[in-house]
Formats: C-alpha cells, sequence, structure tokens
C-alpha cells in the first residue's frame, strides 16, 4: 500500500511539474500587461535585439510621426546606443551614433537635453523620419505600468519634436 501512494504521489508530481512550469511566473504576467498597455495607446512593440548585441533583453518600442515625411524639414535617419564607458569622441557622455548617420547638428542641443534627463533602462534611441523608437529594458522600478508608458511617450514625443 505504501508503495502504491508512493508510486501514485510520483506520477502525479510527473504530470503537474510540468504544466506549472508552462505557466507564466509574475515577471512575464507583468511585462505582458505592460505590452499589451503599450499596444492599446499606440506603440509598435518589436522584439528584436538592439544593434551592438544578439541578447534580447527588453524590447523596441516606437511611435509613428505626427508629421509626414514630406512635411519634415529634416529626414535624416539616425541611431543613438549607449556604450559601456564614457568617452570625449562620443557625442554625449555615454551615447554615440551607431553607423555613419548622425542627426542635423542643429539638433544636437535638444538631443543632448533628452539624454541628459532620459528614463534609465533605455540603451538605444532612433529616429528614421517615420518614427521613433527606443529599446528598454522593460523594468518599470516604482512606477506603474501605466505611468512608464507615459515617460516612454514623453521621451519619444520630445525625440520627435527635436527631429522635425
Amino acid at each position: 500500500m505504501l508503495t502504491a501512494s508512493i508510486l501514485f504521489l510520483l506520477a502525479l508530481a510527473m504530470v503537474i511539474g510540468p504544466v506549472m512550469m508552462i505557466q507564466p511566473s509574475p515577471g512575464m504576467k507583468r511585462i505582458a500587461k505592460l505590452r499589451s498597455l503599450a499596444n492599446q495607446q499606440g506603440f509598435n512593440i518589436a522584439l528584436k535585439p538592439p544593434k551592438n548585441t544578439e541578447k534580447v533583453i527588453g524590447a523596441t518600442y516606437s511611435l509613428l510621426c505626427k508629421k509626414p515625411l514630406q512635411e519634415q524639414k529634416n529626414n535624416n535617419t539616425w541611431h543613438l546606443e549607449k556604450k559601456s564607458h564614457s568617452h570625449d569622441i562620443h557625442f554625449y557622455g555615454k551615447w554615440d551614433w551607431l553607423g555613419s548617420n548622425c542627426a542635423p547638428e542643429r539638433q544636437w542641443p535638444q538631443l543632448e537635453r533628452i539624454l541628459h534627463d532620459i528614463v534609465p533602462g533605455i540603451t538605444e534611441l532612433e529616429f528614421n523620419g517615420m518614427s521613433v523608437a527606443c529599446f528598454w529594458d522593460e523594468k518599470c522600478g516604482d512606477k506603474s505600468e501605466q505611468q512608464a508608458i507615459d515617460m516612454l511617450r514623453e521621451l519619444l514625443t520630445r525625440l520627435e519634436d527635436a527631429c522635425v
């Protein structure tokens, strides 16, 4: 009888264990809620790795530009990334241009102010004339999901205003 009970418990554990492992963790549920909320508010979310690494530790959040491309004074495409260290040759502190394209010099003071105030966890910024985007680690800290989305919207709106 004891052996049958032990075998039954082992069999039950072998059935329940894998089922429990496919359940989303609290962190996964939080990220799903965050992405769903952002998507409902007009953000495009792409699960692609940042340009400087193959390791995905977040997502790219982007918003379409409000001003059509043909009405913009500048249709320059650029990409800024946060480096691991600060250097004099970088654009601003740890931030430097990825590739050969950079924003026109007249936009640099506004971009520097944006980078000075940037939300922690943002490691890339991009403007391509049609959208503004950032790569974010999706950590909200002590903020709610909605507050984090509002901070991203403010950042990307400031970035668009600086570029068009």
